[in-house]
Order: C-alpha cells, then structure tokens, then sequence
C-alpha cells in the first residue's frame, strides 16, 4: 500500500506545479490565484518577432495584472525582435532576457523597481538603453556582453550599478551617469575599450575593484566638483580576492581630468577638503602643480598623486600646515614628482622647521630635490618614516638635542649630505634611515645610543666609523657596502654583530675591537671586505680568544690595542711560504716558488658560471685561477691571481682550397699588483684598454713581445674591464 501511495504521489506532483500556468494570446503566465497577479514566464517553444505585453489579462473570468517577468522567461530567444512592457511590471527577474542577440529594441516602464542579474545579458543586437526613473539600482551583470550597445543614460534615482553590470560592452562610446549615484561596482564597465569619456557625479562615494579594468580607450574625466571628488573611495588594494589594482578609477587610463569640461593642469585643492583619497589623482600626467588650503590636519591617502610626472611644483599657505598633513606613503606627496616647494610664491632651499612642532610627519618632504639645507629645532622629537626620502640635493643637516627617534628611509639617499653629528637625545634610528647616503663620509654618535640597526648605513660613502661604548649589537648589514671604509673602531659594550654588519667594504684596512670579551659575530659579518688583507686590534688580555674564535682569526693580522704582537720567547717564528709566481704555455699552467720543496692548491672557476639550471652551460672562456703554497712547518703563502682567458686570431686562408678554416685564438693572462695590469700572450702591437665598469677609459697599452704593463688608480675590491682587441674581459681587482 506504501508503495502505490508513492507513486501516485510522483504522478500528481507535476500536474500541480504546472497547473496556474497557462497560454494566453500566445505569452504564457503563472498565475498567483489569491493575489489576482500574473507574472511572464518561458514559452515551451522560445518566443519569436515583436511580443507585446499587456497590463491585465483575462482568465476563467477573473482579470489577473501582470507584474513581474519570471527568470529566465526569455531566456536564449535568439528570434526576439522586440518586447514592450507595461507600466504593471514593477520586477525583471534574473536571465529574463540573457540570450535574446536578435533583439533591437526595449521599452521599460516608469513601473521598474527592480532589475534582476543577468536581466539582458548577451543582448547583443540592442544599441541603447533607457532606463526609468523607478530603478534604484541596476543588478550584477544585468547588460554583460551587450556588445552592440553603444550609449547608456542612467537616471538620476539610481544609486548603484551592481558588478559587471555593463562589463563587455566593447560598443559602448558614452556613459551618462545621474546625479543620484552612488556607488559604481567591481568590473562595472570592465572591458568597455571603446568608452572615451565618463562625468562623475558629486554624489557618487565610492567605485569597487577593477571597475574600469580594460577601458583602454579612455582619454577624459569630467568631474563637477573637486572636493567630492578628492572624497571618492576608490577599491585597489590587494586582499584574500584581488590583486593590487588601479583601474576602479578611470582617471589611471584617462591621464587627463576635468572640472565642468575645463581640463584641470594647476590643481588647487578646496578648503573645505579634509581628505584626499587613496589614488585620488593616479596618473593625472597633465598635472603641472598643485596648491594646497592652509587647513588643519589634511589626510592624503595612498598613492594619491602617484605617477602624476608632469608636477614641477607645490605650494602652499604656511610650513605648519604642510608639516600637519598626513601623508600615507611616498606617492601620497606630489613632492615625489615636483622636486620644488614653494611657500608663498618663493621657492623653499633652506627649510627651518618651526618651533613648536613636535613630530616631522612620514613622507613629509620626500622627492624634495631642491631642497639643500634643514634645520630642526629643539621641539621636534621625531622625524617619521620617509620624511627626507630622496632629498638628493640636502648638504647640510641640522639636528638639535630634544630629537629621539629617526624612523626607516628618513634620509633615504640624500646622496649630497657629506656629515651627520647626530644629538645625545637620539636613542633610536629604524632601518635603512640613511641607507644609499654615498657622500656622507663622518657620523658621530650619541653617548647614549645602544643599537645600530639594520641597513641604516648601508651602502654610504663612510671613510671611518667609531661605534659608542653604549651600542650593545650592530644589526645585520648595517655598514656593509660602504665601498670608502678603511677603519672600524667597535665599542666596548659591543655583544652582537650580523651578518654582513661590515660585508662587501673592500678598503676595509683597520678594525679596532674594543670589547674584552669577544663580541658574537656570525662568518659573514665581515663578508667580501678581504680581512686577510687587513689588521685586527683587539685588548692585550683577550689577543688569544680573537686568534680562535671566527670570523675575528680570518683578519691577516691580530695585534692589541697597543700595536704589539705578543710573542712566546719559547716559540719559534713559524717561517711562511713565499707567493707562487704564474705562467700559462702550451695548454698547461705552471707555479714556480722561491721556497723550495712547496706544494701547490689551486682553484680555477669561470667567475660567469656558478650554479646553473637546465640541459646545457654556457662557457665563457674566461677563468680565474687562484694558487697558493704550502708546507709542512710553513705558514701558507699569499695566494696569486690572475684571469686566464682566449682571444681570437686573425685567421688565415691563403692556401686553403676549400675556403674553410677555424678561427683560431690565443691564452691571455691578465695579472693585477698595485693596481697594475700585467698583461701576457697578447699579439705584437695590440692595443689593450682598461675600463670602469662605468665605461671611463682607466688607462691603455700596445703589447711589446706579447706582454703589457697598464698602471691605473683602480684599488684593492673594485672591478675594471679589460678590452685586448674585440675581447673584453671583466676582472676583479684583489
């Protein structure tokens, strides 16, 4: 019995779901009985040509007033020309239209409220759209693909346009945008490359991610009132979803922005204006200045003029208002492109921070180039992160006691400033502060200062350092690439040293270690800045802890502070092997030493070559061979050095029946002493040239009986070029 009663159940279940809809003057409804409404829903065999919609229609006598149009009720009617809506319809479900390419022409009744997603997506054949004024907002994806639509106007009433919401629309030339909108959403017009011009209106607040991604037609945005466009949020940072992007503002495609149809180049930002938003005015390149309120605490967000290349100058009222704006990254300041601050009319060289501020804002005066001078005064206690960033014209750098920290990137190459006396007031400095400062040569530093930290003179033009006894650890590359330092003096508090602390300082000569118990330093604190070539100088009583412990024994030489060596009288002086000599013939390398009875270790590498991935290996037939000796009771020798590499020979055919032959070539041996290019095998009367890696000429020769001796200023870390004919052949200077 279960089981008949089951299957008369399966049997009825489809009669009742279809039983209110029902065919009248060739349009099939569902009927809402109760309600007395009819909404349009799918036709079994797809409608074709003109359908017109009546307002009511008639069933079983009952008058029934058609309200909504089903989804996907038309849904692919590839054979639908046209469709007329009456003013009944308050509701256009989702895919009521999708598909419908035949279709030229619409008409949407003042009664819409609600348009659903998809609602005439891939509407290929319509050209242009009206929509009511009863639309508030239009649904996701709702004309997507609607390549054929070449205008759109959108009433006033609406306040938001869903995502996607006119995405492809490749035949879409211009948009006309109500003065009720709101918000525009992710990928509105996405891929609209034919669109030229859009006008923003004042109400709109916000634009979501990629909005105008692939719009690469555009070349104009017209706004009608700057200040609610500096408040516009725009959606580009990068989240769990997107990627960092600036297409939700067509200002990044168009480069050019208008107020009321005039094209903005001196931009003169409102008084009434608080913020700047995120990417505000992203690559406006027609931008020539801009002028700022004196206002109180603007907020400039990221990015904000960034790429905006064609500013040469800022101004503004008075220096407290600039230094009370907030700038959140480096692009937020058009300071970063214009290079020149002018305050009242004159251009700003020499800046005295005013008394009273306490705090020199991040990003404050980055890209100012044309600034040559800074004094701070007693008031200011910290300067923010990328305050002087790229000040590359700044020599002179006044700093007074009150100051306490100086965060990361401050003076960020200020490649000019040549000296830093840094006040006893200052306890901390953040990473990368002065990193890339190339001409600043001398820092002296605060008594009260107890850690260096990472990179913060990384890569300056420091000739010697002198660590405070304060400092207890010098963070990792610190000092490393100051190519100019020839003398370290370490505190005596000194604990820790990291990696590469004083790395790749190759006139690294002296080092004065103050500490009596030996600091912690990794292997490579000292990396590349060839302390086998120079002196350690550590207290008398901890002379043997330095001798074993690393990288402090790699230094050629450990004496005490004093400049003695002690010696015990009863050990005798361990003799050292001399230095090989180098010859390269007949395909073979041989070493020759004036100690007898010495063994010799080499090592050959192609300094072009070191690890490689894949199924063949370039060869650069240029080797650099390193040998030294050694010896049972002897001290290992110095090592010798030199680049052996091949030159092409002319070659010749004279005699050669068949026209073939190889180009022959020749070893070359390059050795350098002293900064002198020893030069061997090259051919009779050839001219050799040294260069920099920068391509300056360093000096040049013509090869007598194969050999060459070029004297150039080149020390002891550097790299040259040298060119023997049409070969050139980089070598490291050891």
């Amino acid at each position: 019995m279960k089981t008949k009663l089951l299957t008369l159940i399966a049997i009825l279940l489809p009669m009742v779901a279809t039983a209110d809809v029902v065919e009248i003057g060739g349009i099939y409804y569902d009927l809402i009985t109760k309600a007395k409404e009819a909404k349009v829903t799918k036709n079994p065999n797809k409608y074709t040509g003109n359908v017109d919609i009546p307002a009511t229609v008639a069933y079983e006598g009952a008058d029934y007033s058609v309200t909504s149009i089903d989804e996907y009720a038309f849904n692919d009617c590839s054979d639908l020309t046209s469709v007329t809506i009456p003013n009944s319809v308050t509701l256009l479900g989702s895919y009521a239209f999708s598909g419908c390419s035949g279709l030229t022409s619409i008409s949407i009744p003042n009664s819409l409220t609600s348009l659903g997603t998809y609602a005439f997506s891939r509407c290929t054949g319509l050209t242009s759209v009206t929509l009511p004024n009863s639309l508030t907002s239009i649904g996701g994806y709702s004309f997507s693909g609607c390549t054929g639509l070449s205008s759109v106007t959108i009433p006033d009433n609406i306040k938001e346009i869903g995502y996607y919401a006119f995405s492809g629309c490749s035949g879409l030339t211009s948009i006309s945008l109500g003065d009720g909108l709101q918000y525009i959403g992710e990928n509105a017009f996405q891929n609209c490359y034919n669109l030229t011009s859009i006008t923003i209106p004042k109400s709109l607040t916000g634009i979501g991610h990629y909005a105008f991604k692939g719009c690469s037609g555009l070349n104009m945005v017209n706004i009608t009132d700057l200040a609610a466009w500096c408040g516009i949020s725009f959606s580009w940072e990068a989240d769990r979803f997107y990627q960092q992007d600036y297409t939700s503002n067509p200002l990044f495609l168009a480069k050019h922005l208008f107020l009321n149809g005039v094209e903005i180049t001196e931009l003169e930002i409102p008084e009434d204006v608080t913020k700047i938003g995120d990417i505000a005015f992203i690559n406006c390149t027609s931008l020539t200045s801009v002028t700022f309120p004196q206002t109180n605490d603007l907020r400039i967000g990221s990015s904000a003029f960034y790429q905006c290349t064609g500013l040469t100058s800022v101004k503004i009222p008075n220096l407290s208002t600039w230094l009370n704006m907030r700038f959140l990254s480096a692009s937020s300041n058009p300071l970063i492109y214009a290079h020149k601050l002018y305050l009242n009319g004159n251009e700003v060289k020499d800046l005295m921070i005013p008394s009273g501020i306490s705090k020199i804002q991040e990003n404050a005066f980055c890209g100012f180039t044309g600034l040559t001078s800074v004094t701070v005064p007693y008031s200011v206690q910290s300067i923010g992160t990328y305050a002087f960033y790229g000040c590359s014209g700044l020599t002179s750098l006044k700093l007074t006691d009150g100051l306490q920290s100086i965060g990361g990137r401050a003076f960020y190459e200020c490649t000019s400033l040549t000296s830093l006396t840094l006040p006893n007031s200052v306890t901390s400095i953040e990473p990368l502060a002065f990193y890339g400062c190339s001409n600043l040569a001398s820092v002296t530093f605060p008594n009260g200062f107890y850690k260096i930290e990472n990179c913060v003179f990384q890569a300056c033009g420091l000739t010697s350092v002198t660590i405070p006894n304060s400092v207890v650890s010098i963070d990792y590359n610190a000092f490393s690439n100051c190519s100019k330092l020839t003398t370290v003096t370490i505190g005596s508090s000194v604990k820790s040293i990291g990696n590469m602390a004083f790395g790749s300082c190759p006139e690294l000569a002296d080092v004065y270690c103050l500490p009596e118990k030996v600091p912690t330093a990794t292997y490579w604190a000292f990396q590349d800045s060839y302390i086998e070539y120079a002196t350690l100088h550590v207290p008398a009583n901890s002379l043997e802890a330095y001798q074993t412990s690393d990288p402090w024994k790699r230094f050629k030489s450990i004496v005490t502070l004093d400049g003695s060596t002690p010696v015990d009288p009863d050990t005798p002086e361990t003799p050292k092997c001399a230095t090989p000599t180098i010859r390269y013939l007949n395909g073979h390398l041989s070493y020759s030493c004036e100690t007898d009875g010495v063994e010799f270790v080499t090592e050959i590498t192609d300094p072009d070559i070191t690890y490689h991935y894949g199924a063949t290996v370039p060869l650069s037939a240029t080797y650099s061979v390193t040998v030294w000796a050694t010896k049972s009771g002897y001290d290992h020798s110095d090592p010798a050095m030199a680049t052996l590499c091949w030159v092409e020979v002319e070659p010749k055919t004279e005699g050669i029946e068949d026209g073939i032959t190889e180009v022959p070539v020749r070893p070359v041996m390059i050795q350098v002493q002293d900064g002198v290019f020893h030069i061997t095998g090259a051919e009779e009367n050839q001219k050799i040239t040294i260069f920099s890696t920068d391509g300056k000429c360093l000096g040049h020769g013509i090869s007598r009986n194969g050999s060459a001796s070029i004297s150039t200023s080149l020390r002891r870390g550097s790299y040259a070029i040298v060119r023997i004919g049409e070969m050139a052949v980089k070598v490291i200077i050891q």
